[in-house]
């Protein structure tokens, strides 16, 4: 049986700082704002508390609203990915699909940090 991690375990302090790195590397290249949220569990469908989460981290608020949320709902094992109108309209049908399909083989193979 697996034991389940908590949104403070999802991440070591050198995985932590591996994602700090990607973010900023990202956000060097683009004018876009990339957040990562971890939570251990949701009550409701995993799109609607994300986006709930992006209203209220004020990710809506960027100039050329280009913000990105991954969300993370550890012990339930969910994943959603938000792009604001900006970003959306930049990117292909079924992007942020791909991207939480990619997310949840690296969480799977225990690879948090690379996800």
């Amino acid at each position: 049986m697996s034991s389940v991690l908590t949104a403070d375990q999802f991440l070591d302090t050198s995985g932590r700082a591996q994602v700090r790195e990607a973010i900023g590397a990202a956000e060097r290249r683009t004018s876009g704002e990339l957040r990562v949220h971890l939570e251990d569990h949701i009550e409701e469908d995993v799109l609607d508390h994300a986006a709930y989460v992006f209203e209220e981290l004020g990710m809506h608020r960027t100039r050329d609203r280009n913000g990105v949320l991954v969300y993370v709902a550890v012990a339930d094992r969910q994943v959603a990915v938000l792009g604001d109108s900006g970003i959306n309209e930049q990117v292909p049908d079924g992007f942020w699909t791909d991207v939480v399909g990619l997310l949840k083989l690296h969480f799977a193979a225990g690879r948090h940090a690379e996800g």
